[in-house]
């Protein structure tokens, strides 16, 4: 059979995910993982010194914008890809004015890191909200900001 794949996660998110993904994958694909749990400075450390053939990591945005997610150099770091393609249309994104065009540079590299699978997105976070009848005008922020300025509270 296949070789059994390391894999290597940081915690809390050494509990289900990492399962899920290694029922999902023995089942559908005939591949098995052996999972380890690294804290932050080891992850890191095993990542540039003997990095496995999968890890899991995420990220948030801080601020409403693509490029947040496609820095220069993004697989760089870790997975040691080069793609001198990408790196000149984020480049170029940095430095264009129009929006539109600027948008348009930076879907051309996402689709870089999907044509060359440097980065594979697995999951993406949800926030459930229940916001009460008497409170309007309440600011649904995609990172997790609560701006109350605006916000009312009827009598109730």
């Amino acid at each position: 059979g296949l070789p059994i794949l390391e894999g290597l996660t940081v915690p809390p998110a050494s509990s289900l995910i990492p399962q899920h993904m290694q029922t999902e994958w023995q089942e559908n694909l005939g591949l098995q993982v052996a999972w380890d749990v690294a804290d932050w400075p080891p992850f890191q450390r095993r990542l540039q010194q003997d990095p496995p053939h999968l890890y899991l990591l995420g990220g948030f945005a801080t601020r409403p914008d693509p490029s947040d997610f496609l820095p220069p150099a993004v697989g760089r770091r870790f997975t040691r890809w080069v793609s001198q393609a990408y790196e000149d249309l984020v480049e170029q994104a940095r430095h264009t004015l129009d929006q539109e065009a600027r948008l348009e540079l930076l879907r051309q590299a996402d689709q870089v890191l999907v044509h060359e699978a440097s980065i594979i997105p697995l999951l993406y976070g949800r926030q459930h909200l229940l916001v009460k009848p008497w409170v309007s005008n309440f600011p649904i922020s995609p990172l997790n900001r609560w701006y109350w300025k605006d916000t009312i509270i009827e009598p109730h």
